[in-house]
């Protein structure tokens, strides 16, 4: 039986003690107090106080029992959590070990090399990016008939492309589309081939229709020329 600090009774045995006499249910009492304590079965002359308490100390029994599975159960857990953790703690060690071994096995020379190697990528690196950039500042213009337009000069159109643009959406909107386009391709490094074909997308794209006014501003704009024309 467990060495347990306590004794359990339960309440169902309540209507066999209240058919005991006091005298009955003290030897009773006394009995599973000693056999909770230490073991020792009651040897009682009333054949009733026995029989009543082989019945008590089968409850016992069983309770010790229990008890007795739950302290095994709980032992084992322990002592395997204790094991993984020295498992693991062992396998941490041996892996720091094997680092440091793979450090010290590392000559020299071989470190020279990956250090060239690094240095030259590095270079490589550097050439390319630079090369990359100026090839990037480099505005070329494949058209020998083409201006530059926009505050970075990112815009190519011939003046013909621009005159008719102005007279299809007016000066002010074809100044504020070159603009845009602009600054788009000096802020993200994109370059059109057609920036006549990407400015008429960009005010399709938002919805700018074709305006008469338009005509009419162009015609203003160019009457100056047209009397200097004649008058010459």
């Amino acid at each position: 039986m467990a060495e347990l600090k306590y004794i359990t009774l339960f309440l169902d045995r309540q209507k066999e003690f209240n058919m005991l006499s006091d005298e009955q249910a003290g030897k009773l009492i006394k009995g599973i107090f000693e056999y909770g304590a230490t073991g020792e079965e009651l040897a009682s002359d009333d054949l009733t106080v026995n029989i009543l308490f082989s019945v008590i100390k089968a409850q016992l029994d069983e309770v010790a029992n229990k008890y007795d599975e739950k302290c095994r159960k709980n032992k084992e857990i322990a002592t395997n959590r204790e094991r993984k953790k020295r498992d693991a703690k062992s396998t941490n060690v041996d892996e720091r070990a094997d680092d440091d071994n793979s450090e010290h096995d590392r000559s020299p020379e071989s470190t020279n090399v990956n250090e060239r190697d690094f240095s030259s990528t590095k270079s490589t690196n550097t050439k390319t990016k630079t090369n990359t950039k100026t090839n990037t500042n480099t505005k070329t213009n494949n058209n020998a008939d083409a201006l530059l337009y926009g505050t970075f000069h990112n815009v190519t159109l011939t003046q013909e492309e621009h005159d008719r643009l102005i007279g299809d959406y007016g000066r002010k909107t074809v100044e504020d589309y070159i603009e845009r386009v602009d600054s788009y391709c000096e802020r993200t490094g994109k370059t059109y081939p057609n920036c006549c074909l990407t400015i008429m997308e960009w005010l399709k794209k938002d919805r700018v229709e074709k305006s008469d006014v338009a005509k009419y501003e162009c015609m203003i704009n160019c009457f100056p020329d047209i009397i200097k024309t004649e008058t010459a």
